[in-house]
């Protein structure tokens, strides 16, 4: 997996040192790099890391300072300092592991493998307990999917899908919050997937979710949805759609 990484450190060697280490590594993307506390913020809060390597000492306050400015995150972070004395705090900030400088190669890669395995494992728990809502209340409409990002995993409920968009080989899910989510597989995938989920497939690139549909166009072959969108109906689909829809409404 992918681990999206922050460095905040504020002397030019160590930071060399560790964006050469991170970016020699698969696993890993550098998205982001501070000096001091307040540009540390800025970055974390702009870039979304996985993974924050955190100098404590920094010009203008401390890494706890970067962590207290930040009230919710799901980032994990690495504690990279010169005094020892700082460890304990450092794990009461629920550090993933604490390396002390000078960086030790060896040291450096366990703790990262160490927060690669904390998140498979995390992934498989939410995986888990999807699996189980799932079976466990499958007649509920508050049914969930997991929707797997390169860097993330998202668990959304799939009543809350407006719609869903081919792109290439990607898929891209639009939430009626708003927020667009793109994934690795095909639409053909999600097609299949969420059939029996109220989604109807209205051109070769669009799945949409017949809970939100507002209207349906049949001039311009064009359905309105509950976010805003448009999305095409092609001449091929038209006919499937349009019994697809009144056979929807018709058993509400």
């Amino acid at each position: 997996m992918m681990l999206k990484v922050v460095i905040v450190e504020d002397r030019e060697q160590n930071m060399r040192l560790l964006s050469a280490m991170v970016n020699a590594h698969n696993d890993l993307q550098l998205v982001g790099t501070a000096t001091n506390v307040k540009d540390a913020t800025n970055t974390i809060l702009t870039s979304s890391p996985s993974l924050v390597l955190m100098d404590i000492e920094l010009p203008d306050g401390t890494g706890f300072d970067v962590l207290e400015s930040i009230k919710e995150h799901s980032f994990k972070v690495i504690f990279v300092t010169t005094h020892d004395s700082f460890a304990i705090k450092a794990f009461q900030y629920n550090a993933i592991d604490y390396i002390l400088k000078p960086i030790d190669t060896e040291l450096f890669y366990g703790a990262i493998q160490k927060a690669i395995n904390s998140f498979k494992k995390e992934n498989q728990d939410i995986q888990l307990q999807t699996l189980l809502s799932n079976i466990n209340f499958p007649h509920q409409k508050t049914e969930k999917i997991i929707l797997n990002t390169s860097s993330d995993m998202f668990v959304v409920e799939i009543n809350n899908i407006v719609r869903c968009e081919a792109d290439d080989s990607y898929t891209n899910f639009y939430i009626n919050n708003r927020k667009m989510i793109m994934t690795a597989k095909s639409l053909k995938n999600y097609g299949e997937m969420l059939s029996n989920h109220s989604f109807v497939r209205t051109h070769k690139s669009h799945l949409v979710n017949l809970n939100h549909l507002d209207s349906f166009d049949k001039k311009n072959n064009m359905v309105l949805l509950s976010d805003g969108s448009k999305v095409p109906v092609s001449v091929r689909r038209k006919e499937s759609f349009t019994s697809q829809m009144k056979a929807f409404y018709a058993s509400k």
